[in-house]
C-alpha cells in the first residue's frame, strides 16, 4: 500500500534576537554592475541604494549568484529589495511594488535566505541554517539505514538535494522516507548542490556509492538542461547531444555494477522559449526509450500549450528550481511499484544470467550489410533491448584484431538502434566489443593516446593508428590540433593508412607528429597501418604566390590548407614583386616606412613594390583608425606576416618538392626570372610553377618546370556565390592532382618554427628517423597507392561533385 505523507524537515527555531542572515540572489550583470540589498531598517540602509546599502559579492565559480556578509537583524522580521547599480550610476530595482520579506520564525540563530532570481518576487523567502550552507550533501541528513538489505542512493543536483524545499524536506527524502516505511529501503542521499552529470561521469559511479553496493541508484540531474536557458543558440544541440549521451553512460555504469539505474524526470525553466522546450519534450521521451525507469513528472510540474517547458504557477522557487509545492507535486507522481523489492531483485538476477550466456542472438539473416534502413534489423535490436537493456550499450563496437584486413564498426544509438553502416566481410563471424567512452573495451595491450567525449586515437600492440569517432559528425584530425599532434609523437615515425583508398585516409607522422589531415566519419572508427617510412612518400608544399586570394580560397575549400604564407590574403598584380620580395627574404614586405593607407579604397599599399596591397589588415569593427593612429596596425602586420615569411621559408627548404601557384597574368621573362631567383635563394630547391591565367599558353613554349592552364577564378565572386565557389574549387582539386598533388602527398608546414626547430635537432639526437620499424608486410603496396576522388567538401557540407578530367596544357612539365 503507498504510505505517502508529509515527512518532517529540519526543525526551525523560533524569533531569535540578534540573528546573523546572510543573503543571496541570482542575478546576471554586465561589467561594472553591483547588486546592493536595500530594505527597512539602519542595517539595510533605510531604502536607499547609494548609502548604507549592503553590497552583495560573487566568484567565477559562483555567478550568477550573489551573497552578503552575514548581517545581524532584529526578532522582528524585515522587507527588503535587491537593486542593480549600473556602471553609469543608474539605479534598476527588481520589481515595483511588492516588497520581499523575511519572517523571524523561519531563522535561526544563523540562517541563508535564498532569493531565487532578481526580478522575480516569491511567495516565501527560502531560509535554511547556515551550517548547511558550505555543505554540498545537504541532504544527506534524510539517510535511513536499510531494514531487508534493499538499499538506495540518490546521485543528482540540487533537485536531488532538495533546494527550494523547507528544510529541504524534497522529493528525495520524501521518496526515501516511504520506500524505507513500505519496503524496508535503506536511503542513502549522495547528490550535491550545483553537480552536473558530466562531472559525475569524471568522478566515476563507484566513487560516489556507499559499501556495500546498493541495488538501485536514482541519477537526479533533473536541472541538467538548465544551461539550454542561458547558452548560445548554436550550442544547445550539443549540449542536449552531451546530456543524452551522458545519461546512458550513466545508465550503463550502474548495469555494469549489478545495479538498477532510474532517471529522476527532467523539470522546467522558467527562461525555457520554444526551441528549448522541443529540446526538453525530446529529452524526456529519448531518456524513456533508454531501457531505465524513469520517475515521470515533467508533465505534472510544466505548463501545455506553448508555454510547455516553463513551471506550473506556486510550484517555482526560481527559475530552475522547484519550491516546497514543486517538491511535494514531483513527489506525488512518483510510480512506487518501480521500487518494489521483488522486482528489482527479478530484473537483476535475470541481468546476472544473461551475462553467463555469452551469446544471444538478436536476428539472423544472410546479408552482410548493417544498415540503420534495415527494419527487420533495427526492430529485432530494439526488442532486444527492451528485454536487457544492459545487454546493447549505446556506443561504438569494434571488431578487433591484427590478423584482419580491415577494422570493422558499427555505433548503436538509443533503444539499441544501429546508427552507422558496417559491412561484415562475407562468409565470416564479426564478433563486436563495446568500446566505452574511456576506451575499457580496448585490448590491454593498446596505448592510449588520446582521448575526449568524442574522438578516441589508439596505438595498437602491433603499431598501428586506430582512431575513434563517437560523434554524430565527420572529424577533421589535423597538425593544427595540438594535443593530437604531441599525442602521435608516440607512433613510430612514417606513413599511416588504411586500405579503402580514400582522401583523407593518410597519416604522416614525423617528429612533429602528426603532419596531415586525417578524417574519421561519423560514429565510426579507421585503422591505419604503416605502410612504409618518411622517405617512401614525396611531400609537396603548394605556395601561394597571389595575384589574388583566389588559391587560398580553393586551398580552404577542398580542404588543403593549413598555415598561412605571405601571399595569401595579399593582392600582388606583379609576379616580378612577388620574387623580389621572396629573393629579398621578405625585408621590406612589411616596413612601416613602406606602407601608406589609401582611404577611399580601404586598402594598405606599398610604395616600393607598386604591384602589393593589403586588404584584410584593419580591424575597423573593433574601432580601428588608420588614418589617426597606424602603429598598432603595422605591428600587427609585422608580427603577422613575420610568421608567414618563416613558414614560407622553412617549407622551401624542408618539402620534398614545391609548388608554387600563381593565379593571374605574367609574363615569360617573369616565370624565367622566377625561376633564376628561387635557386639563388634556395639551392637545390625541387620546384614547379603552377600558373593559372587566360593568357595563351604558347607564350610559355619550351619552358621546364612549369605548368600553364587556361582558367579563370574569380575571387570576388567565389564571396558572393557559394556554388561557384564549390565549382571552382572542384575544377582546381583537378588541376593540383593533375600535377601530382592529392590529400596524400600534401606537405603541412608546422605552424610554430620555434617548437618545430626543437623537436628536429631532438630527433637527430635519438637518431628515431632512422630506427623505424618496416611497414606492414600485407601493406607495403600501399605505400604507393594514390587517393581517390574527395567527393565531399565538410566546409561547404552540402554539395557532392562529379570528378570532371582538366587536362592542363604542361610545357615540359
Amino acid at each position: 500500500m503507498d504510505q505517502r505523507g508529509p515527512a518532517a524537515g529540519y526543525a526551525t527555531a523560533g524569533p531569535s534576537p540578534g540573528c546573523e542572515v546572510t543573503f543571496s540572489v541570482r542575478a546576471e550583470t554586465s561589467f561594472g554592475d553591483r547588486i546592493v540589498l536595500v530594505g527597512s531598517g539602519d542595517a539595510l540602509g533605510n531604502w536607499n541604494p547609494w548609502d548604507g546599502s549592503i553590497e552583495l559579492t560573487t566568484t567565477e565559480k559562483d555567478y550568477p549568484l550573489w551573497k552578503s556578509i552575514p548581517l545581524k537583524l532584529g526578532s522582528s522580521g524585515v522587507e527588503y529589495k535587491y537593486v542593480r547599480l549600473k556602471g553609469d550610476g543608474e539605479a534598476v530595482w527588481e520589481f515595483d511594488g511588492h516588497n520581499r520579506c523575511v519572517s523571524p520564525d523561519a531563522l535561526t540563530t544563523s540562517s541563508v535566505v535564498d532569493d531565487g532570481d532578481f526580478g522575480e518576487a516569491l511567495e516565501e523567502a527560502f531560509c535554511y541554517p547556515k551550517a548547511l550552507a558550505n555543505k554540498e550533501d545537504r541532504g544527506a541528513s534524510f539517510n535511513l539505514p536499510d531494514g531487508n538489505g534493499m538499499q538506495l542512493v540518490v546521485i543528482g543536483d540540487d533537485s536531488a538535494v532538495g533546494h527550494g524545499a523547507k528544510g529541504y524536506n524534497g522529493w528525495a527524502a520524501q521518496l526515501g522516507k516511504l520506500l524505507n516505511q513500505q519496503y524496508g529501503y535503506g536511503y542513502s542521499n549522495a547528490a550535491q548542490i550545483g553537480s552536473c552529470v558530466q562531472e559525475t561521469l569524471k568522478k566515476g559511479l563507484l566513487s560516489m556509492l556507499p559499501n556495500p553496493t546498493p541495488q538501485v541508484v536514482i541519477f537526479g540531474f533533473s536541472m541538467e538542461l538548465r544551461w539550454l536557458a542561458t547558452c548560445p543558440e548554436w550550442d544547445r544541440k550539443t549540449i542536449y547531444d552531451n546530456t543524452m549521451k551522458a545519461f546512458s553512460a550513466l545508465a550503463a555504469d550502474a548495469w555494469d555494477l549489478g545495479i538498477m539505474p532510474v532517471f529522476a524526470g527532467l523539470t522546467p525553466n522558467s527562461g525555457f522559449e520554444m526551441e528549448q522546450a522541443k529540446l526538453l519534450r525530446d529529452a524526456d521521451g529519448e531518456m524513456k526509450g533508454m531501457g531505465v525507469p524513469v520517475l515521470d513528472w515533467l508533465h505534472a510540474i510544466t505548463k501545455g500549450g506553448d508555454k510547455f517547458g516553463t513551471w506550473t504557477e506556486g510550484l517555482a522557487h526560481s527559475s530552475m528550481h522547484p519550491n516546497t509545492s514543486g517538491h511535494d507535486k514531483m513527489f506525488s507522481a512518483i510510480d512506487i511499484n518501480i521500487f518494489d523489492p521483488q522486482k528489482v531483485t527479478e530484473l537483476l538476477q535475470k541481468r546476472a544470467a544473461d551475462l553467463k550466456d555469452v551469446t544471444r542472438e538478436c536476428f539472423n539473416d544472410g546479408r552482410y550489410e548493417l544498415n540503420p534502413g534495415w527494419g527487420d534489423l533495427q526492430a529485432s535490436l530494439c526488442t532486444a533491448f527492451r528485454e536487457a537493456p544492459w545487454s546493447l550499450r549505446r556506443g561504438l563496437y569494434l571488431r578487433h584484431g591484427d590478423d584482419e584486413k580491415s577494422l570493422f564498426s558499427v555505433y548503436l544509438g538509443d533503444s539499441g538502434m544501429l546508427r552507422s553502416v558496417g559491412q561484415v566481410p562475407p562468409r565470416s563471424v564479426a564478433r563486436l566489443r563495446h568500446i566505452g567512452r574511456n576506451l575499457e573495451g580496448l585490448p590491454t595491450t593498446s596505448q592510449v593516446l588520446f582521448c575526449d567525449d568524442n574522438l578516441q586515437a589508439v596505438k595498437t600492440e602491433s603499431g598501428r593508428l586506430q582512431l575513434f569517432n563517437q560523434a554524430a559528425c565527420e572529424y577533421n584530425v589535423h597538425p593544427m590540433w595540438y594535443d593530437v599532434r604531441q599525442a602521435t609523437k608516440k607512433m613510430d615515425h612514417g606513413v599511416y593508412e588504411d586500405l579503402s583508398g580514400q582522401a583523407f585516409r593518410t597519416a604522416i607522422i614525423s617528429c612533429h607528429g602528426l603532419q596531415s589531415r586525417v578524417k574519421v566519419p561519423a560514429r565510426s572508427a579507421v585503422e591505419l597501418r604503416r605502410v612504409g617510412d618518411l622517405k617512401s612518400i614525396e611531400q609537396v608544399a603548394v605556395l601561394p604566390l597571389g595575384d589574388r586570394c583566389s588559391t587560398r580560397m580553393l586551398l580552404h575549400k577542398i580542404e588543403f590548407d593549413g598555415p598561412c604564407y605571405p601571399f595569401d590574403l595579399t593582392r600582388t598584380t606583379s609576379l616580378g614583386d612577388v620574387v623580389d620580395m621572396v629573393a629579398t627574404g621578405f625585408e621590406d614586405m612589411w616596413n612601416p616606412d613602406l606602407l601608406c593607407y589609401d582611404g577611399e579604397l580601404g586598402r594598405i599599399f606599398h610604395r616600393k613594390w607598386s604591384g602589393l596591397s593589403f586588404a584584410h589588415e584593419v580591424e575597423y569593427e573593433n574601432g580601428e583608425d588608420p588614418i589617426g593612429n597606424f602603429a598598432p596596425i603595422v605591428e600587427r602586420m609585422r608580427k603577422r606576416y613575420t610568421g608567414r615569411a618563416a613558414r614560407f621559408d622553412w617549407a622551401c627548404k624542408n618539402a620534398d618538392h614545391v609548388l608554387f601557384v600563381r593565379t593571374g597574368v605574367a609574363s615569360r621573362g617573369e616565370v624565367c626570372n622566377l625561376q633564376s631567383r628561387m635557386q639563388e635563394r634556395y639551392p637545390g630547391l625541387k620546384a614547379r610553377l603552377l600558373l593559372i591565367s587566360e593568357q595563351e599558353t604558347s607564350e610559355f613554349n619550351g619552358l621546364k618546370d612549369f605548368v600553364h592552364v587556361r582558367e579563370s577564378f574569380d575571387p570576388d565572386r567565389m564571396y558572393e556565390d557559394m556554388n561557384y565557389w564549390i565549382n571552382c574549387a572542384h575544377r582546381f582539386r583537378g588541376i593540383l592532382e593533375s600535377v601530382g598533388v592529392t590529400a596524400r602527398s600534401l606537405y603541412w608546414c608546422p605552424n610554430d618554427l620555434k617548437e618545430a626547430e626543437k623537436e628536429r635537432q631532438k630527433s637527430v639526437g635519438e637518431g628515431s628517423e632512422s630506427s623505424s620499424p618496416e611497414p606492414d608486410s600485407n601493406s607495403k603496396t600501399q605505400a604507393t597507392m594514390q587517393t581517390s576522388e574527395v567527393v565531399k567538401f565538410s566546409h561547404a557540407n552540402l554539395y557532392e561533385l562529379h570528378q570532371e578530367q582538366i587536362k592542363p596544357e604542361a610545357i615540359g612539365a
